[in-house]
This record gives C-alpha cells, structure tokens and sequence, in this order.
C-alpha cells in the first residue's frame, strides 16, 4: 500500500513539473537567434592600420556573418585621440578664436562632414551652448574643461551611426557617463539619437557608472519610450547596470563581452575566446556576442583572418541549433504563458515535504528510511497548509525552493550510498532521484525574473553547506560511521582524523570561494573544461567527474573489501558534493533544459568511467606497491 502512496506522490511530481516547464522549454525552443557584434572602434583601427576603407571592411564582415555594430558614445579621451574628425581642444589653441578672446574647450565641426549638421544638432541639445561660426567649419564651446570630460561623454561617435545606417546594420548603443548635474542633458541627447537613428535596436551603458546612477529609472524611461531594451552584459560589475535590468525587465537582453584587457590579462588564446562565445551561447542562453579581432598584431592579414574567424563562430552557433540571421530584440517571453505556477506548486512542494519526511524517518524509524501511516497522515495535513502558502507568498515558496534542493541532495546521495546487489542500480536510482528532484525545483522557479538572473536562486550556495552537514548526521545517528559523535569526542583524535578535517575543511573553503568565480580557475582545468566541450558538446561538471561519482565507485570497493573503516567518511562527503552540482545544474534558470539533462547524463557515466579505472589503477598498481614497501619495512 505505502509503495503504491509513493508511485502516485511521485507520479504526481513528474506530471506537475512537466506542465509547468511547459513555458519554459517552450521559449528556448523558440529564443535560437543570436546576433554577432563588432566594435564600430575595432573596425576603425584595423581600416587605419591595414589602409582599407572602414566601410568595406563591415561589407566583407557582414558577409562572413556578423549581424550588428557596437558603437558608443565618445569620452574626452576618446575624442583626444582622433576619436572623430573634429577639432577638440581649447580656443585658445586656434587663432581666430584666441584672437575674439573666447576661452575654454572648444569642438569645431568641418563643413565638409556628411553628418556635421546632425553632429552640431546634438551638441546642442546636450550643452545648450550657441554656434561660433570659424572659416572652414562651425565651433561649439563647452561648460566643461577637457580635463573634466576625460572619462565622461562628450558627442556620440556619429560616424558609426552614418555608416550604420548607410549598411542597414542593426546598432547597439553604448551611452557614457555625464559629469553631475547634467544627466537630464544627456538623455535629452539619447532620446534625440534614439528618434533619429531607428537602427539602434538596444542600448547598454558604458563606464564604470551607468549614467543616472543611482536614479536608473531616468534611463529607464527613455529607453521605453522609445522602446529600446537593455543589454544584460553578464559577469559586470558596472554600477546601475543590475537596477536598469530590474526596471526594463522583461525587456533585457543577455550579451557575453569580452574586453582586450581580459584578453590579455588572462593570456586568452583566440580558441579561448570562441570556446568561451560557444559556451555563453548554449550553457547560458546568451543571445548577443560581442567579438573582437585579434590585437597581437602579428598577423600579416588580420581583416581576412577576423573574416574567418567570424565564419568559424558562426558556424560553431548554427552547428548547435542556433540560428546567426540579425538581431532580434522583442521579448522572448511575450509569446508564452506563465500562468501555471501552481503545477511548480505542486512538484516543489511534495518533494520538499517528502524528502523531509523521509530524511526525519532515517533519523528516527526502525526502519531506515521507511515512512509510517502516521507520519503519511500528517504528510498530507502539512501538503493542505504548505501549498497554499507557497501559492500565495513568494518567500515561503522562495524558502521551500532553497531547501528541498538540500534534501533532495541528501535523500539521493543515501541512495547512492545504500550498495545493494547491484551496485550500478544503486547509482542510477540515486542519480534519478537527484534529477526528478532538480527538474521539480526548476518547475517552480522556471519563469523569466529567474531565467534572466534579476532574481537570484538562493538554494545553490545551501546544497553546498548544509547536505554534508546532514549526511554526516545520519551516519552518526544510523552508526554508518562506525563511532556515535559521543565516541569521537570523548577520546583523542587521530592523527589521520586531523588531516581529514584539515583537508575537507580546505577543500570546503575552495568549494565556496570558486562558486560562481571564473577568475580562479586554473589552466589545466580550463583546458581539460575544453577538452569536454569539444568532445561531448554539453560538458560535465568537474565537481561530479572527479569527485562525486569517483568517490561513490571507491566508496563501493573500499566496503567490499572492509578497509578504511574510520575514514570513509572522506568518500561519503565527496558523494555528497558530487550529488549537490547535480541538483545545482537544474538551478540555472538560465540553461537551456534539454542542455542540463544532457550535461547530467554525460557526468554520470564519465564520472562512474573515472571512478572504475580510478579503482583499477588502485586495486591492481598501487595496492601491490604499498602491499609491497611495507613487507621491505617490516
């Protein structure tokens, strides 16, 4: 009877989270076409170097696949430097100037420019200050010194947008900083740009400091007036960059950037940086790459080469089922509905109430892990008062999402642990557990605050913590470890106890800290991430391959052969944070589901492969060697 209760209960979970995914597998299947950028500035240096025509450049480049242009606003410093051709000093620098006596910072605009008009038109909705006529061009004096503006935008790089316009190439505008007190003159300066150039299809701020911060709803507004979405430039630690997503939400786009000063700091091959645009692309639905050539200047042809480089990421995208056509902009979600939150309800909440029951029942029952009548009873009286509240409060359900991915880590990683007959049923049955109970959490938090990262899920940093906590609870209270807690105290450590501890508790430390942190990642193992990526298309995770499932295979032997009786306990917490990246994997809102399902299965049979040659190697090499070195010792 109580099997049949557990066939339906778990029934039930697979039925719910499969109509409330519903929404979600729907937008991916539809959210496939990227859009591949060039810096308007890179194109500009490579024609300047190479003395080619910036124009004919973007032609051949729009044949090898890019999609839109990347052009900014121009800073002071930018503008020093030749950033457009236009005098930008001081009038006491040119003579008809000094001569009528005027002071300050000065732009002259030649005649000549196509877009000199459209340029002085600007100036003057952003400064407010009147025309100088001069021979040969037409100045505009500044409120601000040139030192002052050096960080700070001064006139939008309007060449780019003339030739943009000229190639019918979609834009994506980056606007500056504005020194304070003079925000309002900027954005009345966007809006003007944003009506005049209907090329420009999405907008990002550019510096340290969005412009308007710490107010982003100036920004906001003008861009959905004119609605223009925002790029989400992920891993930017821009201020008001995460506010100004928050309020265009859902009007956001996800954009992967690398800067040359990443490029160089971190030694990125150009390997590297496709592998890196691949994997933004398929592991993080990102839709929008920025991509630069090569600043190595070693090439003898860098055009040709950023052509064909070009080329090769485009078809890297379209060999994994995205589509490289333009750009596309509207909102991924308005075609789906995302009314179904009480089928996520219902999936998340009866696993998080029986995988507390069960794991209370391990704690407590004679029957280890059997749930009694009395305690199904009150399953279902806690599911009538539980769901409801789910329902209805964003924080209890918000609450219950975080720690059902705690115990479903630690009910399946029991299961794994639990050898019977056959050990491989063990594995898959604890694999499956762990994957039914990620795709239940995934089926309430499955909407697009979550998907686009402005709400961040707070059960990842737990299932890190708290399930070897657990773990090792039960062990204690269920003897699995062959002491009780009270054992181990009351007697002196041991030395080998000592060094576990000491090596756990480290490789806890480095657990947490890289946690979501690229820039601690060593080199063999982004070599080895590549490797796999290449190879299997959905990588594993490093967490499961080397260490949950390896651990999980040695754990198996070492109890067949009754050793390390003391200290298996190391091999059981290495399950343990194999099981949580499971769990964790379906707790990126942002993978794409179908990717998760296969990076999962790929974890489980490379790390079970890993796991057995790495008890091979043991049994057959090292066990003999140390078997024996202590019979020369003795």
């Amino acid at each position: 009877m109580k099997k049949i209760v557990l066939l339906i209960l778990f029934t039930v979970i697979i039925i719910t989270s499969f109509i409330a995914l519903q929404p979600r597998v729907k937008v991916e299947r539809n959210n496939t076409n990227m859009g591949i950028f060039v810096d308007y500035r890179d194109i500009v240096m490579l024609a300047q170097n190479m003395n080619r025509q910036t124009e004919d450049i973007l032609k051949y480049l729009i044949d090898c696949g890019i999609t839109g242009l990347m052009v900014s606003e121009l800073t002071g410093e930018l503008l020093s430097s030749g950033g457009l051709p236009v005098f930008y000093g001081t009038a006491e620098s040119i003579e008809e100037t000094r001569l009528s006596g005027m002071k300050g910072s000065l732009i002259v605009t030649p005649d000549e420019l196509p877009y000199a008009e459209d340029l002085l038109e600007l100036l003057d909705i952003r400064f407010g200050t009147k025309r100088i006529l001069l021979s040969g061009g037409t100045g505009v004096l500044l409120p601000f010194s040139n030192k002052d503006m050096e960080k700070f935008g001064v006139v939008p790089d309007i060449e780019g947008l003339y030739i943009a316009n000229k190639l019918e190439l979609p834009v994506f505008w980056r606007v500056a900083q504005a020194p304070n007190g003079s925000t309002q003159d900027a954005l009345n300066m966007l809006s003007r740009i944003l009506e005049k150039y209907k090329s420009i299809r999405i907008v990002a701020p550019y510096g340290d400091t969005a412009l308007g911060f710490p107010d982003m709803s100036m920004l906001a507004g003008v861009l959905k007036t004119n609605g223009v979405p925002a790029a989400q430039v992920e891993f930017s630690r821009q201020l008001g960059a995460n506010q100004l997503s928050s309020q265009l939400f859902p009007n956001i786009v996800p954009l992967h950037s690398v800067t040359p000063e990443e490029i160089t700091s971190r030694n990125l091959s150009r390997i590297d940086l496709y592998e890196r645009l691949i994997r933004a692309a398929t592991e993080r639905s990102v839709r929008m790459l920025m991509f630069r050539p090569s600043q190595s200047g070693t090439s003898r042809d860098p055009i040709n080469d950023f052509g064909e480089e070009i080329k090769r990421l485009k078809e890297g995208l379209v060999a994994r089922g995205l589509t490289v056509e333009g750009m596309k902009t509207e909102n991924i979600f308005s075609g789906a509905r995302w009314n179904n939150s009480i089928f996520g309800v219902l999936a998340c909440g009866l696993m998080f109430l029986y995988t507390l029951f069960i794991f209370y029942a391990r704690l407590y029952s004679d029957k280890d892990g059997m749930i009694s009548t009395k305690m199904m009873f009150l399953f279902t009286l806690c599911a009538l008062f539980l769901l409801p509240a789910m329902f209805y409060s964003q924080r209890v359900s918000t609450l219950v999402g975080a720690l059902v991915s705690v115990f479903v880590v630690v009910e399946a990683s029991i299961i794994a642990m639990s050898p019977e007959r056959n050990n491989l049923y063990s594995i898959l049955k604890g694999f499956a557990f762990a994957v039914i109970g990620g795709i239940s959490i995934a089926a309430l938090f499955s909407e697009p605050l979550y998907m686009l990262r402005i709400r961040a899920f707070s059960g990842v940093k737990l299932t890190l913590v708290l399930p070897p906590a657990l773990v090792l609870l039960y062990d204690l209270r269920r003897r699995i470890h062959p002491e009780s807690l009270r054992d181990m105290l009351s007697r002196p450590p041991l030395w080998g106890e000592l060094l576990l501890v000491g090596v756990l508790l480290i490789g806890a430390v480095i657990i947490l800290f890289r946690s979501d942190n690229v820039r601690v990642v060593p080199g063999l193992e982004i070599r080895m991430r590549e490797f796999f990526e290449r190879t299997l298309v959905a990588r594993p995770r490093n967490k499961e391959i080397l260490l949950g499932f390896p651990c999980l295979i040695l754990y198996y032997y070492v109890i067949k052969k009754g050793m390390w009786v003391h200290y298996r306990e190391a091999l059981r917490m290495g399950v343990v944070v194999g099981f949580s990246s499971v769990v964790n994997s379906f707790c990126h809102f942002h993978t794409p589901l179908f990717f998760i399902l296969i990076r999962q299965i790929n974890g489980l049979w490379v790390g079970v492969l890993i796991g057995v040659i790495s008890v091979a190697i043991f049994n057959y090499c090292l066990l003999p060697l140390y078997s024996r070195f202590k019979s020369v010792i003795d």
